[in-house]
């Protein structure tokens, strides 16, 4: 994993020192910075997109890829939030949603799944379970959850790699 990440960019020392919220935490992540995030009808859903383009957006525009190679991989969600609708992204840069299951070792075999028939460029792997435990306040749990992806991670590379 360090070598796959030695790739890529990764982050060491990243502390927040006040409370987090998923709702914008995950945007502010899509985005590379705080966006404001503003409530939508789409396809007949009520659902939430962020303002400013996305890490999907960017790199599919940037590279000239089709946006079948970029996977959201999330546990089972009906309303799930959507990139943005920037004129010069939104929807045709935006990803495959891949959303199924209901625990994160549900979405750790979905990514697995989806690495080994489609062969993404770039996939974002959403743990809800790792998320809630870092809400909880219990340091120890949210140690434990991510301790215990790390493992299944590990059975998924050995499997794919």
């Amino acid at each position: 994993m360090w070598r796959v990440a030695d790739q890529g960019t990764r982050l060491t020392h990243f502390y927040n020192d006040s409370l987090t919220y998923t709702s914008r935490a995950i945007p502010a992540l899509w985005c590379g910075t705080w966006t404001e995030v503003r409530d939508t009808l789409y396809e007949g859903s009520y659902t939430k997109y962020a303002v400013k383009p996305t890490i999907f957006e960017y790199v599919c525009k940037q590279k000239n890829l089709p946006a079948g190679q970029f996977y959201y991989v999330i546990k089972y969600l009906p309303n799930l939030w959507l990139p943005s609708f920037d004129p010069d992204y939104g929807p045709d840069y935006w990803p495959l949603y891949h959303s199924i299951g209901s625990t994160d070792a549900e979405v750790a075999a979905q990514a697995s799944w989806v690495m080994q028939m489609h062969h993404p460029q770039f996939m974002w792997v959403y743990l809800a379970d790792v998320d809630g435990a870092g809400h909880s306040g219990n340091w120890q749990n949210y140690v434990a959850a991510i301790q215990l992806k790390a493992i299944t991670w590990r059975a998924v590379c050995i499997t794919i790699c």
